[in-house]
């Protein structure tokens, strides 16, 4: 059983417990290969740790799997796209999307339902929850059930929430020191990464406040890879190339590796990068130096850390992982 917090208990809300076992059913993806889970892995702090993610048919995906940790909170669910205005909206692509195909569940609808009449777990619980096996029109309770487990996925039991729950030895010395440097003007980290759950997606429906372009790529062409212009994708304004939905740094260490493409290994990576204020692309077809690409956010104007001050940052983003590992694991329903 996850044990994020007390909202997931034994007594959980019935739509829950269905989705909670269908997060991690293989049968609900088109081959049987995948689930929910194989993206979104619970010991991984809800992600997978591929650079982007592998479809059922084994295809790579264009985008590394975020965190599904506090993603209820989201006011955007996708790396760039912003037509998702909620969880239900933002479930349609990987259980009925084609461009990629991934869980496919509109082509083995038929099959799958039968699975699920003939799985006693399933039959017991969808009869407490709906009083009835939901007919074979009905597939919006697989949508409603993902949804209501997704909305227990809250963490909350890190150090650093000890600390603002008035535990001052919950941050070690470096740790605080780090706090303060993710805090000051010089890094300003907290100005993408602000709330409870650092990230701003969680606090504003503004998408200048959402998206922004990190100076990842500025190629040949003046822009990012066309494959993955980002948020210009969608808006077709040239002012949103590169821009992608910041992410929360809640279990930070435990979801490497680290941008939209997974592009990054580790936090050092990142680290340097924000301090160099763009990267560095020496050869390849992606050549170019993201520090002049005219649509790099204003916050990313380099800065300059001792080694020490490095080490202290991150023993606060240490700081910012939940100490139950040990209970990500799902149950046996």
């Amino acid at each position: 059983m996850l044990m994020w917090n007390a909202c997931h208990t034994r007594n959980a809300d019935k739509k829950a417990l269905i989705g909670e076992r269908l997060f991690s059913d293989v049968q609900l993806s088109w081959n049987h290969t995948r689930s929910c889970a194989s993206c979104h892995d619970p010991s991984m702090a809800f992600t997978d740790g591929y650079r982007t993610s592998v479809s059922p048919s084994g295809e790579m995906l264009l985008h590394n799997a975020p965190s599904l940790l506090h993603v209820s909170k989201m006011k955007v669910f996708d790396w760039a796209n912003p037509k998702a205005k909620n969880l239900a909206q933002q479930l349609q692509r990987p259980l009925y999307g084609t461009h990629p195909l991934e869980l496919g569940l509109h082509l083995h609808w038929p099959k799958f339902l039968s699975t699920i009449r003939d799985d006693s777990v399933y039959h017991s619980l969808l009869l407490q929850t709906y009083g009835q096996i939901p007919p074979s029109t009905d597939s919006l309770w697989v949508v409603d059930c993902l949804v209501a487990y997704i909305n227990t996925l809250q963490s909350g039991v890190s150090p650093f929430d000890r600390f603002l729950k008035g535990d001052s030895s919950a941050l070690s010395q470096d740790a605080l020191a780090g706090y303060k440097l993710f805090c000051s003007d010089s890094l300003a980290c907290i100005s993408c990464h602000g709330g409870p759950d650092f990230s701003n997606a969680t606090l504003t429906e503004n998408h200048d406040s959402i998206y922004f372009n990190t100076g990842l790529y500025f190629t040949s062409a003046g822009t990012y890879p066309p494959n993955d212009a980002g948020l210009r994708m969608y808006t077709q304004q040239s002012q949103d190339d590169g821009k992608f939905r910041v992410p929360s740094l809640r279990n930070v260490m435990r979801t490497a590796p680290y941008m939209h493409d997974g592009s990054m290994s580790s936090v050092e990576d990142v680290i340097r990068h924000y301090s160099r204020g763009g990267r560095l692309i020496e050869k390849g077809p992606n050549q170019g130096d993201g520090r002049f690409h005219p649509f790099k956010s204003k916050y990313l104007s380099g800065f300059s850390l001792s080694r020490k001050q490095e080490l202290q940052l991150i023993a606060f983003l240490n700081h910012l992982n939940d100490q139950n590992n040990e209970s990500f694991a799902p149950r046996n329903n």
